[in-house]
């Protein structure tokens, strides 16, 4: 991944308002994979004081993403399914490590795993993504 592209992928990044709102930032990205992380906070917490699964799908669903950019597409996923292994609680600091598995035409099939502070397993997520081409044009401003 050249220094170009990077750029790029860093701006796409700085456009996307959930990742945002979940306080995802995007931490490593070359053309082995990307890597995100999220600190849980007291509004993702559900009821039974545990991470909501939603918060960390989200996670989950960014890093696959960004793992298809850092080849060189733009993709949008098609299909993820995630485990759920341990309980993210208040104040862990998730990191999510995403990579394109295997490659086919305009498929691409990517793994995330995500694991807190203490490398501990929170969750595995396994997606199928498809090409809708080049990179998205990015808007002036």
């Amino acid at each position: 991944m050249t220094s170009h592209e990077e750029q790029e992928a860093r701006q796409i990044f700085a456009l996307d308002n959930a990742a945002a709102t979940l306080g995802i930032k995007l931490d490593s990205i070359t053309n082995l994979g990307a890597g995100l992380s999220m600190l849980v906070t007291e509004h993702m917490v559900n009821g039974y004081g545990v991470c909501h699964g939603g918060c960390i799908f989200t996670l989950a669903d960014t890093a696959l993403a960004f793992a298809c950019i850092s080849s060189g597409d733009t993709c949008v996923t098609t299909n993820a399914a995630i485990e759920f292994i341990n309980p993210a609680t208040l104040g862990d600091q998730l990191i999510a490590i995403g990579k394109v598995s295997a490659k086919k035409s305009k498929h691409y099939y990517c793994d995330v795993s995500v694991v807190n502070q203490h490398n501990t397993t929170i969750a595995i997520c396994r997606g199928h993504l498809i090409s809708i081409g080049k990179r998205v044009a990015l808007p002036s401003h």
